[in-house]
């Protein structure tokens, strides 16, 4: 995937890895925005070259504004804690919401961080591929949001979004 002179939404910037994506896209040529829900992580951004952009995965004004001139999406951003309803509201609702709205402005490509727990936990060797069953229904919160999330992106595909 080309980056130079595109611009890119990363998501999940102050999280795990989106920080580290940001970084690396930068270094790839790349205009980056960084969603972030607070103005305390304005900092993080301006240390990192990036665009800081305030806005909630769930809010569809905010994310439609934060997709403006974008051409890939990059998300990263998902909430890892045990409380059902924020991981349901950030995972899947927001996830929701980012792809609609990315199917509106067209952008070009919609790459998805996800884990590889969306498969469910196994005992030893395993091959696992993207055709592979996902573990939907798992009782840990994170696992079955994810597994939701996977499957509004795979839904995504067949409204042409280049996931």
């Amino acid at each position: 995937m080309r980056l130079r002179d595109k611009v890119v939404l990363v998501t999940g910037v102050s999280g795990t890895v989106g920080d580290k994506i940001a970084a690396n896209c930068l270094s790839e040529g790349a205009k980056v925005k960084g969603l972030i829900r607070n103005k305390e992580k304005i900092p993080l951004c301006d240390e990192l070259g990036i665009t800081p952009i305030i806005g909630d995965l769930t809010d569809k004004e905010a994310i439609k504004e934060a997709l403006k001139d974008v051409n890939i999406v990059i998300h990263a951003a998902a909430y890892l804690g045990g409380d059902r309803t924020t991981a349901e509201e950030s995972n899947i609702q927001g996830v929701q919401v980012l792809v609609d709205a990315s199917i509106s402005v067209g952008v070009e490509r919609f790459v998805h961080i996800s884990t590889v727990s969306v498969y469910g936990h196994f005992e030893g060797d395993v091959e696992l591929d993207e055709t592979s069953d996902l573990a939907y229904g798992h009782s840990e919160v994170y696992i079955s949001t994810k597994c939701e999330s996977e499957r509004i992106l795979q839904d995504a595909i067949t409204s042409d979004l280049n996931v």
